[in-house]
């Protein structure tokens, strides 16, 4: 498989282990590693723990990969409860609003199995010009749920979608509510998700 590479480099936390809680922070500024690693965030690099009721803004250039606006990579165990991004993110391939991949749990609410009336409201925009983008997730193989989507996403990529790029997990409860929103993209482009295996 791809070689991964770990700095441990995030806008609040570089690795947020089991355990852990991040709670209402924002990151309104930029994030520069300085060595090789694969995945970006403006919160943290990687999530094991909770992240909770934090907001970002803008990240990214036309070259960026593996990058999400709250993590990297939210892990199996990982929670992102209430997390949204209010501007632009900007990247080349595996693109997410709130994470580059996801393997855990991104929803609204702390509340399991209970539906939230208020859905996270996720914002912003998504420019990538390559492959995989998702106004919540670029790669999804974990459970997004209780969203209200007002993100665009716009570029020439492929697997390109409102919500996941590319979806092996579960996507429940969610609406897409914008007037003005939309997704563009080259090919496997939809509202939702661009791709969606059957599982």
């Amino acid at each position: 498989g791809e070689i991964v590479n770990y700095s441990y480099t995030g806008g609040i936390i570089g690795l947020v282990t089991s355990g852990v809680t991040i709670d209402s922070c924002a990151n309104m500024g930029l994030i520069s590693v300085a060595e090789e690693t694969t995945y970006k965030g403006s919160v943290a690099e990687v999530n094991e723990g909770i992240i909770k009721n934090c907001i970002v803004q803008s990240l990214g250039d036309t070259s960026s990969i593996y990058l999400g606006g709250i993590t990297g990579c939210n892990k199996t165990q990982g929670r992102i409860y209430n997390c949204s991004l209010t501007d632009t993110i900007t990247g080349k391939a595996v693109i997410g609003g709130i994470a580059a991949e996801n393997y855990g749990i991104i929803t609204s609410s702390e509340l399991s199995n209970q539906e939230d009336p208020n859905k996270t409201i996720q914002n912003g925009r998504i420019n990538v010009n390559t492959i995989c983008a998702g106004g919540i997730a670029g790669f999804n193989a974990g459970t997004i749920s209780q969203i209200r989507l007002n993100t665009s996403i716009d570029g020439t990529a492929s697997y390109v979608g409102g919500i996941t790029g590319i979806n092996y997990g579960s996507l429940t409860d969610f609406e897409i509510a914008g007037k003005s929103q939309f997704v563009n993209g080259s090919a496997y482009v939809g509202g939702c998700a661009g791709y969606m295996r059957n599982i």
